[in-house]
C-alpha cells in the first residue's frame, strides 16, 4: 500500500489509526527506491492530501514511476484511486498529474450520479 502511488493516495485517506499502524510497522524495502523512513512517508502522505497526487518512482518495481488521484464519489469516504504508470526514462508522472486529476473527478462524478436516488 505504501509502495505504489494508488496505495499511497489511499493511505493518506484512511483512518489514522491506519495510517500510524503503518508508520509504526517496520517499513519493508521492495528496491533501492522504497521509502522505509517514516517521517518520510508520512509527508508524502501530508502531500498527498494537499496536492491531490501521489507519485511512485520505482518504489514497488524497479523501471516503473506513476502518478495517481483520489475517486472522490459524493459521502463516501476516499476508496477508490486512478492512476497513469509507464517506464522510467520515457514516462514523466509530472506531465500528468493535472490530467490524472481530472480523470479521478469525473470518474467521481459519474459515480456519484450513479449512486444518487433519481
Amino acid at each position: 500500500m505504501r509502495c505504489t502511488a494508488i496505495g499511497k493516495v489511499l493511505l493518506a485517506h484512511s483512518e489514522p489509526a491506519l495510517v500510524q499502524e503503518v508508520l509504526s510497522g517496520p517499513l519493508e524495502r521492495r528496491t533501492l527506491h522504497t521509502i522505509v523512513a517514516p517521517g518520510l512517508l508520512r509527508r508524502q502522505l501530508l502531500g498527498v492530501l494537499e496536492n491531490g497526487v501521489a507519485f511512485e518512482r520505482e518504489e514497488s518495481t524497479v523501471g516503473l514511476t506513476c502518478v495517481a488521484a483520489p475517486v472522490t464519489v459524493s459521502g463516501a469516504p476516499v476508496s477508490l484511486a486512478i492512476s497513469v504508470t509507464g517506464p522510467v526514462g520515457r514516462f514523466r508522472p509530472d506531465a500528468y498529474v493535472a490530467a490524472v486529476r481530472a480523470a479521478g473527478a469525473g470518474l467521481g462524478s459519474v459515480l456519484s450520479r450513479h449512486a444518487s436516488p433519481p
